[in-house]
């Protein structure tokens, strides 16, 4: 059996829904991402298989969680950093007509099916994208992994932006900026 929910909080093997009720999990709770900290990225779209006992009791044994923006709009996200950035999306995008916001769960690749997959895509009507990268830590290897994909996503679409969201302090207005500009641009239809 199969349910799914919207949880509060969870922990490494319990979570808790919207109406507080919680359940702890035979397993560890799965995430798309190891960089996800789970005490910062809550709510949660949790998909969790479950067992019968001889009771007839249902429990869950393992789960699946995936950062959502918020319980009211269930857009999956990858950490909190990113949900800053969507907040920030929205805001200026919203008097914008014509727009997609997409947040791509599969992997694109390029002619030489080499993967990437930009945060955000924005799409305007006239066929121009903007790609956005939200840098969540300043880890080496991180941002080597996400150098690579810079380099394979630039060539996919018309504008990329990216923002070192573990600074967001100090890159908050160079970002919202950039964005406003990319944003102006992204819908002149020359």
């Amino acid at each position: 059996m199969l349910f799914t929910t919207i949880a509060t909080t969870i922990t490494h093997n319990s979570f808790t829904t919207k109406s507080n009720t919680s359940f702890t999990i035979n397993k560890t709770i799965s995430l798309p991402s190891t960089w996800i900290d789970i005490t910062k990225s809550a709510p949660y779209f949790l998909m969790a298989s479950a067992l019968l006992d001889s009771n007839m009791k249902v429990f869950p044994n393992d789960a699946f969680a995936l950062p959502i923006y918020s319980t009211n709009l269930l857009m999956p996200l990858e950490s909190n950093f990113e949900r800053t950035i969507l907040k920030i999306i929205f805001k200026l995008t919203s008097k914008i007509k014509d727009l997609i916001i997409e947040k791509p769960l599969i992997c694109l690749q390029d002619e030489d099916k080499n993967k990437y997959r930009p945060d955000f895509i924005i799409s305007s009507s006239n066929g121009k994208t903007i790609y956005i990268e939200v840098l969540g830590s300043s880890n080496e290897l991180y941002l080597s992994h996400k150098s690579d994909m810079h380099e394979r996503a630039k060539q996919y679409c018309t504008y990329f932006l990216s923002v070192k969201a573990y600074a967001l302090q100090k890159e908050y207005d160079s970002f919202t900026s950039s964005l406003q500009q990319t944003l102006t641009q992204l819908v002149d239809k020359d």
